[in-house]
């Protein structure tokens, strides 16, 4: 049976128009997915910006530890320069046993003289080993003196090493 004439021209609209939505509904589709892809696109265009911010950072680090080692290197060398040996060795003799009392202490060129007293002779021969551990007083002897008031009177003499000029660390052992 044959739909009449004005029946078929309404089903052949409302199908073109089904048609027209559907064509319209995928296009809108397609616009929403390509939007949702440029926004993804610019997401990771921007955590690609960060990652390479982060790698640039982390390269720098391997600059800066350059540069930390070479002020770390520096201010060794400075710290071992500026030592004057004759106040480190005067600073060790302040550092002794409550037991000594020193009376005098003098420094000509490199030779360290003190006289002090003691409570005992003991505590006087407790006093080279506490010095034989020092950096800045070598050779150290005591003699005795008169003892005095009860106590027992001693004079130091010993030497007052040159610091050492060890090569450089940046220049290596060069023979």
């Amino acid at each position: 049976m044959a739909l009449p004439r004005s029946q078929f021209w309404i089903s052949y609209g409302l199908g073109a128009c089904a048609a027209g939505f559907g064509v319209l509904a995928a296009w809108q589709y397609a616009v929403s997915r390509e939007g949702l892809a440029v926004e993804r696109n610019a997401y990771i265009q921007r955590e690609i910006a960060k990652l390479e911010k982060q790698v640039e950072e982390i390269a720098g680090y391997g600059n800066a530890k350059t540069v930390y080692d070479a002020y770390v290197r520096t201010a060794n060398r400075v710290r071992e320069r500026s030592v004057v040996p004759a106040a480190e060795a005067l600073a060790e003799l302040s550092r002794l046993p409550k037991e000594l009392v020193l009376r005098a202490a003098s420094v000509e060129a490199n030779r360290l003289t003190a006289i002090g007293e003691a409570a005992s002779e003991a505590d006087i021969a407790r006093l080279l080993p506490a010095l034989e551990q020092s950096r800045f007083i070598a050779k150290a002897r005591v003699t005795k003196t008169a003892p005095a008031d009860g106590k027992h009177a001693f004079r130091l003499e010993a030497e007052i090493p040159r610091p050492s000029r060890s090569p450089s660390p940046d220049k290596g052992n060069q023979k």
